[in-house]
């Protein structure tokens, strides 16, 4: 009976171990001066946050999804790669405009998240993200998406 409970006490300490290992991990990406390339789109949505960020939300479009025509149906379809970082960038943008409109986060602090969001978000493009993706679609607060973020994603020069 000591050796049932004992090794149950060690598979608990050892999904433990686990759990708090993926909290601390961060993830290591290179930073890519081309993702910050101009918009090809002449038609940039406004938003809330200003026109610097509304550029580089234009970008994560043109950059993350594209149109494809359905064959069967012959209609045109908007496609979205890594679909779990694009919308984890929509849902932060969100989060931050609807702080900045109830008052309860400064102006220029959501611009200077959401801009770092969005320069992570662009270079990371086209490197390995599984990983990420799992903790980011485990994350379903703003609040935590954006942690994983701000806290957890270095860009190597």
């Amino acid at each position: 009976m000591k050796a049932i409970l004992r090794n149950h006490a060690v598979a608990i300490i050892l999904i433990l171990v686990a759990v708090i290992s993926s909290y601390a991990q961060s993830y290591q990406f290179y930073y890519s001066a081309k993702e910050q390339a101009e918009v090809k789109s002449p038609a940039i949505k406004k938003h809330r946050l200003g026109d610097e960020i509304a550029k580089k939300m234009q970008l994560l479009r043109e950059s993350y999804t594209y149109k494809e025509v359905n064959t069967v149906t012959r209609l045109e379809e908007t496609v979205i790669e890594k679909s779990t970082i694009f919308n984890s960038v929509k849902k932060i943008s969100k989060h931050l405009c609807k702080g900045v409109k109830k008052g309860s986060i400064e102006m220029k602090e959501a611009q200077d998240q959401l801009n770092k969001v969005l320069d992570i978000a662009l270079n990371i493009r086209h490197q390995n993200t599984h990983t990420l993706e799992s903790e980011l679609w485990a994350a379903k607060e703003p609040e935590a998406i954006a942690s994983i973020f701000v806290d957890k994603i270095v860009l190597n020069q």
